[in-house]
C-alpha cells in the first residue's frame, strides 16, 4: 500500500472526474519496480513497468546537471561546488527518473 497524501489535490480530482471532456488516468508507480531497478536490468524492469510508461520507453536518462543536483540534495554537497558529483547514489537516481517517467505519462 502507498501512503501518498491525496487530500490537498481531491477538489481537482473531483472536477476532472465530474467533467465529460477530461478523461483523468491517476496512480502512483509502484515503489516495487524503483526497489527492482536496484537489483534487475534497466531493459527487465522497463517492460515490467511498460503499462505506466509512455510506449517505446527503452531507457532512463537524465542529464549530468540533472544527476549532480540530485545527488547534492541526498549528500549536502554544494551544486557550485568544484567537487564532482559522488557515483553512490546513481541507483536511486535511476529509480527516480523511472517515477518521473511514469508521472510525465
Amino acid at each position: 500500500e502507498q501512503k501518498h497524501n491525496l487530500q490537498p489535490y481531491k477538489p481537482l480530482l473531483e472536477e476532472a472526474r465530474e467533467s465529460s471532456r477530461i478523461k483523468l488516468h491517476a496512480g502512483f508507480l509502484s515503489r516495487t519496480y524503483a526497489r527492482k531497478l536496484l537489483k534487475e536490468p534497466e531493459q527487465d524492469v522497463l517492460r515490467s513497468a511498460s503499462k505506466w510508461l509512455q510506449p517505446m520507453t527503452t531507457s532512463l536518462e537524465g542529464s549530468d546537471f540533472h544527476y549532480n543536483v540530485f545527488e547534492s540534495m541526498l549528500s549536502g554537497r554544494s551544486i557550485h561546488s568544484l567537487e564532482p558529483p559522488k557515483e553512490r547514489f546513481l541507483g536511486i537516481f535511476k529509480a527516480q527518473l523511472l517515477k518521473d517517467t511514469a508521472m510525465a505519462y
